[in-house]
């Protein structure tokens, strides 16, 4: 929480009118910012028992990201040798391997009371959350629609998804305390 230096008493506009007071002084500004990594995701084969594991092999590097509202995954992907419908052992690809995006988001707000009586209070508070309207993706886009054991070297999802609730909203508020 930051006090904003305008109005009575602060350093910007210390001798303004009463009047001008109640409008530019006293507001305070608080911010949340929420920077997450992603949560991990574990790649899978398909097309066979999966025993004794369904992950693939993978020769080099491996990555995940979101490009152009899809969910697309880089690396040289093949089958782990397989006897008949089984794998003979599991692939060289590393339990939750990559991780999905992560979760940035920035929750400001402002607010000023009012003191309208030695009793009685009001605020008025505005709150933004996620201010910049970034999409929140989710994990499980990435692993929608991609046959990563049929060796090909990027799979692309069939759409990447939001998390619900996660655009922009507004909220006014008024309080009266006394």
């Amino acid at each position: 929480m930051y006090e904003l230096p305008f109005g009575k008493g602060k350093q910007y506009g210390a001798n303004i009118p009463t009047a001008l007071d109640y409008i530019i002084g006293g507001w305070q500004w608080n911010n949340i910012i929420t920077l997450e990594s992603g949560t991990p995701i574990d790649l899978s084969v398909t097309g066979t028992n999966f025993a004794p594991g369904n992950r693939p092999d993978v020769s080099g590097a491996v990555s995940a990201q979101i490009v152009n509202g899809k969910g697309v995954i880089t690396g040289n992907f093949t089958l782990p040798p397989v006897t008949g419908t089984s794998f003979t052992s599991p692939g060289n690809l590393a339990r939750n391997a990559l991780y999905g995006p992560g979760f940035h988001t920035w929750d400001t707000g402002m607010m000023k009371n009012f003191k309208l009586t030695e009793r009685f209070t009001a605020q008025f508070r505005v709150d933004a959350f996620n201010l910049f309207n970034s999409p929140q993706w989710q994990n499980g886009s990435f692993n929608t629609g991609i046959n990563l054991g049929s060796g090909t070297s990027t799979g692309t999802s069939q759409g990447a998804s939001t998390r619900d609730f996660t655009e922009r909203e507004l909220q006014f508020a008024f309080r009266l305390t006394f």
